[in-house]
């Protein structure tokens, strides 16, 4: 039985297991080099699999010397780099996604790794309820995962999208990558697939899953934006995140390697939400906007906690120049007097998001 009491983080060393060999390895792997070139103090090490070298089947691996086996380890079955420890504990995490966890939980318990991540997609996997338990019950195991699949993340650095797609990539008969969005023979123009969206809609034009520079030509440029629409993303349904479609959390794990703290949350127009000790509710009204206070505690407004922004986040305004106060039972109305897509609302690091300009099916 794992032991799960804290352990000693003095090393910060972190493993980041990807289910994917070309686009998410590629991407963290990019995104691992430039978090060593821009702030080398953030971690010891950071180690990205599975690379070429490392997968079992294109190496004779060496053994972990600190595991003692009685049987010879190569006679074990494996993920994508280790060896499990005994049949039995295969056969128990050997289904998708849950190999994933079990690997990473092998890297921290033999390699001394203190932060593992495990990164995955929806899929058709058979075992997410169980992966996700799995993750629960383990010291600092995290996943980072997407719905349908990675490509939501990339999507999000460009528009936010409520569209369930089906593939990442739609493919032929004989199983080759259509590369849709380029007016292909039975070109789905980003309807059905991720691929193709991002094609289609000249996002990423020449995406393929190999592609080597994602982070450095896409997600720095459009790192806020993207953080902001994926935390949109969230606040679109309930319930599992591996049941839901569209979805990703990929941000959670690109903020926490480049040291981004901010905390994005979006709420809901004419729903409450607590904020500072009370409640309010913000709503659309002829003209402008209203925020009503209906907690117990009054609300105090400045230029620098409420905001009015742009399609893309950017500030526009704040909503009042001067101090002012909310109080319980009280309504207050801003007039707009430019089209503004968001309200923003912050308060510390935690920044809460209010559509205003759109309506949603949830």
């Amino acid at each position: 039985m794992r032991n799960n009491k804290k352990r000693s983080t003095n090393k910060n060393n972190i493993i980041i297991l990807c289910e994917g060999t070309d686009t998410e390895f590629n991407y963290f792997t990019e995104l691992k080099e430039y978090v060593e070139q821009t702030a080398p103090e953030r971690f010891l090490n950071i180690k990205v699999v599975p690379g070429q070298s490392e997968r079992i089947k294109n190496k004779n691996p060496k053994r972990n010397k600190k595991r003692k086996l009685k049987e010879d380890t190569e006679t074990l079955p494996h993920y994508w780099c280790l060896y499990e420890r005994s049949e039995e504990e295969y056969e128990k995490y050997k289904k998708q996604p849950t190999r994933y966890i079990r690997e990473v939980q092998l890297y921290m318990e033999d390699y001394g790794f203190t932060e593992g991540w495990a990164v995955f997609d929806k899929d058709v996997h058979p075992d997410h309820e169980f992966a996700f338990q799995l993750a629960d019950s383990l010291f600092n195991v995290h996943i980072a995962f997407s719905s349908y699949c990675f490509e939501e993340w990339l999507l999000a650095h460009f528009e936010k999208n409520t569209h369930a797609f089906s593939h990442s990539e739609c493919t032929s008969e004989d199983d080759k990558t259509l590369m849709c969005g380029t007016g292909v023979e039975n070109d789905c123009k980003g309807e059905l697939c991720l691929g193709g969206r991002l094609r289609e809609k000249k996002f990423i034009p020449d995406y393929a899953k190999n592609h080597k520079s994602l982070f450095h030509s896409y997600t720095l440029p459009n790192l806020n934006q993207a953080i902001i629409n994926a935390a949109w993303l969230k606040h679109l349904e309930d319930g599992p995140v591996y049941n839901r479609n569209p979805y990703t959390d990929i941000d959670n794990l690109v903020s926490h390697l480049l040291g981004n703290e901010d905390i994005h949350e979006w709420r809901r127009r004419d729903i409450p939400f607590a904020l500072e000790g009370t409640v309010l509710v913000v709503s659309l009204v002829e003209n402008g906007i209203s925020i009503e206070n209906v907690g117990s505690r009054s609300f105090v407004i400045n230029n620098q906690n409420l905001f009015l922004c742009g399609k893309n986040y950017e500030i526009l305004n704040s909503i009042s120049d001067s101090v002012m106060m909310i109080n319980k039972d009280e309504k207050q109305t801003f007039p707009l007097e430019h089209p503004v897509d968001s309200l923003l609302i912050k308060e510390g690091n935690r920044h809460f998001h209010i559509d205003i300009n759109s309506n949603y099916q949830v």
